[in-house]
């Protein structure tokens, strides 16, 4: 996948791509290009594979407040910010999870997620 091809924005900093059972499988940071997809040997990189089982756990948590959220609601959270940065996240049916990290922007990503895994 061509991800720097697809993401062509000055706010988007990373683009990642967690399996069903919450393993990053693909990350690409555009600020420091030595991190992509060829370093994601969690032997090589003990501090990414950590930030990696955090945002992991995190779209977990999430997934779970869903579950007590109404359903006329639950299409809302697709995304969140704080002071430092935007995680806008989507899940598909095969439990595939792309995640792109970007400034804190009104610009949301949520719909390129879905288009990229069409």
């Amino acid at each position: 996948m061509e991800s720097n091809k697809i993401i062509k924005s000055p706010f988007v900093k990373e683009f990642m791509i967690f399996s069903r059972d919450g393993k990053c499988i693909y990350h690409i940071d555009f600020d420091d290009l030595s991190i992509n997809n060829k370093v994601l040997d969690v032997n090589v990189n003990k501090k990414l594979e950590n930030r990696h089982k955090i945002i992991a756990g995190l779209l977990f948590s999430l997934k779970n407040f869903m579950k007590d959220i109404p359903e006329k609601q639950k299409d809302y959270l697709k995304s969140f910010s704080t002071s430092q940065y935007k995680l806008h996240f989507q899940e598909f049916i095969n439990g595939l999870k792309f995640v792109i990290i970007s400034i804190p922007t009104k610009v949301e990503y949520s719909g390129l997620l879905r288009e990229m895994f069409k």
